[in-house]
Formats: C-alpha cells, sequence, structure tokens
C-alpha cells in the first residue's frame, strides 16, 4: 500500500468515515477510493485533497500531510491558481523552477515565513 494511502485511510477511518461516505462525496466509485487507498491508483489531486480534507474535518497540518505525501509520490505539487495575482504567480513560478536549489539556511527561512502565515512546514 502506498504511503499516501495509507495515511489517507488513517484519517478517514480516525474521523469515523466511510470508505463509501468519501467516495460519495467526492464524486468516485467506492472501488476507484479502495484503489487509491492500497496503492493502487495515484494519490487524489489537490483539490480533491481539499475536499476530503474538509469533509473528515482534518486540521491543516494534517491537510497539508496529505499533499505533501501526493506531491512526493507524484514526484511533483499541484498548485492552484486560482484567484493569485501577477506578483504571487511569479512567486509560484520561481519556486517551481528553483526549490531544489535553495540551500538549508533559505529553506529555514522560507519555513519561519509560512509559520508566521499559520502554516506548519
Amino acid at each position: 500500500m502506498a504511503e499516501f494511502g495509507k495515511l489517507l485511510r488513517r484519517l478517514r477511518e480516525a474521523a469515523d468515515i466511510t470508505m463509501g461516505q468519501v467516495a460519495r462525496h467526492l464524486g468516485v466509485s467506492t472501488p476507484y477510493l479502495s484503489n487509491v487507498e492500497v496503492g493502487h491508483r495515484p494519490p487524489l489531486s489537490m483539490e480533491r485533497i481539499r475536499v476530503v480534507a474538509e469533509f473528515l474535518g482534518l486540521t491543516k497540518v494534517d491537510e497539508e500531510r496529505l499533499i505533501a505525501q501526493a506531491a512526493e509520490e507524484r514526484q511533483f505539487f499541484e498548485i492552484s491558481t486560482e484567484g493569485l495575482g501577477p506578483r504571487h504567480m511569479k512567486l509560484g513560478a520561481a519556486l517551481s523552477r528553483g526549490l531544489s536549489e535553495i540551500p538549508e539556511d533559505g529553506v529555514d527561512e522560507l519555513e519561519e515565513i509560512l509559520r508566521r502565515y499559520g502554516y506548519d512546514a
């Protein structure tokens, strides 16, 4: 079982919500969601992770864990650009190009900035 699927299943079961309930809420079949949970299908999309997180009543930290695990397994992040202005878009593009080149002290600085805005990086 892939780690994303294991994590999703643990969080779903902790919320005492069935796979069928989640599948119906997402508008997918129960077998599809089961395949995600056992790792036979790739992790959910960013939008579906957000919908599931809200449905399960997850904390921001648990939602971010799902997003990070999905990105690790897919080898890329999905970032919604809905409602973003030009400066935010430029920043997102720069991060997508250069994130791997940021040294550890730069990562520390970015984590501190995110913490100031309530994100536990």
